[in-house]
């Protein structure tokens, strides 16, 4: 029988692992106890191009052989729309993102990718007058619609290359008055998303404006100030009901 300290059964005995094991070892030959046959772990053997192929079945295809012919891309087709006030017209592939479309054919980078998934909002815009994921979307199937971006909220239209001297839409003050933004990045889609929701409910209460914001995410924040800024714009609208919006 081995020496209880050995077997860590003694605050005395020796602590580490491999310490113990080492004299457990040494014990046991001084004893006379068979050796230890510890298990030894081989390493897989790799699989290469004819194990893979007694592996499932794919018999005569070379390292050098392609499986099939690389996909072949759609040809172009014309989209028409309406971007801010502007009818557009291009030649793109059927599988062009409207966000896509936005920024790298038209140049209007306002709209923000993010998530690419339509979870987090960054890229939410007018279409038809409702607010939506424009990653979501292909170029293609907007043909004939009315896009607006966060760039026509400050008078910015499609193919001009800078802002022009039209003030601030209520909702982009409000914004800036009341620090709702840091990083900037998630405000084009707040400010989208805001503007049919105060159109349809111009005196909102809170529990309704945290409903509306609850479609986006924003990580800089916390929403209060993002909470502040739509009480605030809506009493601007409410106070000039002639001010122009994008969704007129």
């Amino acid at each position: 029988m081995l020496p209880l300290d050995v077997l860590g059964g003694s605050r005395q005995g020796p602590t580490d692992l491999a310490e113990r094991l080492d004299q457990t070892l040494r014990l046991r030959s001084r004893h006379g106890s068979p050796p230890v046959d510890l298990p030894i772990r081989r390493a897989a053997r790799p699989i290469g191009p004819s194990t893979h192929a007694a592996s499932t079945g794919a018999v005569g295809i070379g390292n050098n052989e392609r499986l099939s012919d690389p996909p072949q891309r759609s040809a172009p087709v014309e989209v028409s729309l309406k971007v801010n006030g502007e009818r557009v017209t291009r030649r793109v592939e059927p599988r062009l993102l409207l966000s896509d479309f936005l920024r790298h054919e038209l140049g209007l980078t306002g709209t923000h990718v993010g998530c690419e998934h339509g979870v987090c909002g960054a890229c939410t815009l007018l279409l038809d007058g409702d607010a939506v994921r424009s990653c979501l979307l292909f170029a293609v199937q907007c043909s004939g619609c009315d896009v607006r971006t966060v760039e026509s909220l400050a008078g910015q239209r499609a193919g001009e290359g800078a802002a022009t001297e039209d003030p601030l839409h209520p909702l982009q003050e409000a914004f800036r008055e009341e620090h709702a933004l840091q990083c900037g990045f998630c405000t084009p889609g707040f400010l989208m998303s805001l503007v049919p929701f105060l159109e349809r409910h111009p005196d909102p209460s809170d529990e309704e404006i945290r409903e509306a914001l609850s479609g986006n995410l924003c990580r800089c924040t916390g929403y209060q100030n993002l909470v502040a800024a739509v009480r605030s714009a809506a009493r601007r609208l409410r106070a000039e009901p002639g001010e122009p919006d994008a969704a007129s």
